[in-house]
């Protein structure tokens, strides 16, 4: 039945007027499926998404660095604590025998880190046609994966630690470009100084997982030092420092990012299925730390 301004006392059409006469099965259960107040029946078994805490894990890259002459030429020597700066810089340095997978200073002093939105490249001329009409079509998402720019913002220590040890990680790619680091892995053609970084969201608890992600060939492309050289009389606060990285590839919200996580903390070379306990059934119930 065809609805007119007659239907709704000549006002236009109401949600009421279309709900009362509804045309299909579909509309039927539409109508069947509101309440009153415009609310779907059922909304209110669900809760509001309220954020919780965030976790950033920044793996150890496997730069070889050593002190003496290389060392001094890309900064090494000038740290206030050498020694945790190379440790830091490679994960092979093994601590009560084990290897040290990630940087603990970056997870603990990291201030904000931006989520990134999944988009879907679009192409809105396809098969256009003499009168102009054209249809759009869905094309790749990859292209806001691959080769992307980032940007982690830290307080920063009264040693400034977290710019020191990256100068040197930024100063070794450097020397490595112009060959006064030759690389054990070199002709394996792997980026020795590039890490992962991962971005854990939980929910208020600060132990159910909400969101997650994983970035991968991270490395370092700039260090603020006019964040913390920039002197201002009368001015003794110690601002934050934003270091901005590049990464290869990006990806969010998929069970081989858990296990990843899981694979690194356990220090094992068990790649297979049966090794990990997070899987596809158990994912949305995902939980990190102790009560």
């Amino acid at each position: 039945m065809a609805l007119t301004d007659a239907d709704s006392g000549g006002s236009g059409i109401l949600l009421k007027d279309l709900l009362d006469n509804p045309t299909s099965i579909g509309m039927k259960a539409i109508k069947s499926g509101f309440k009153a107040g415009g609310a779907w029946l059922g909304a209110d078994e669900y809760d509001s998404h309220v954020s919780g805490y965030a976790y950033i894990l920044i793996t150890r890259p496997s730069c070889k660095i050593t002190t003496g002459d290389i060392g001094d030429y890309i900064g090494v020597s000038a740290c206030s604590d050498a020694n945790f700066v190379i440790g830091n810089l490679n994960y092979a340095n093994a601590v009560d025998g084990a290897p040290n997978i990630y940087i603990p200073l970056l997870t603990n002093l990291a201030k904000s880190f931006p989520a990134f939105d999944n988009s879907l490249l679009v192409a809105e001329t396809a098969f256009e046609t003499y009168s102009g009409f054209r249809m759009p079509y869905g094309q790749t998402n990859k292209d806001g994966r691959i080769s992307g720019q980032l940007s982690i913002t830290y307080n920063e220590t009264a040693d400034l630690l977290v710019s020191s040890l990256h100068n040197v990680w930024l100063n070794y790619i450097d020397a490595c470009k112009l060959g006064y680091i030759q690389r054990e892995i070199a002709d394996m053609a792997i980026l020795d100084y590039a890490a992962s970084v991962y971005f854990l969201v939980t929910k208020p608890d600060g132990r159910t997982l909400s969101y997650w992600s994983k970035f991968t060939g991270v490395f370092p492309t700039s260090v603020p030092w006019s964040s913390v050289a920039s002197f201002t009389k009368g001015d003794f606060s110690m601002p934050d420092v934003s270091i901005n990285y590049t990464f290869a590839y990006r990806e969010e919200m998929t069970i081989p990012i858990l296990q990843d996580i899981q694979q690194l903390g356990t220090n094992s070379t068990d790649f297979s299925a049966d090794s990990f306990q997070i899987s596809k059934a158990s994912y949305s119930r995902v939980e990190i730390g102790q009560k």
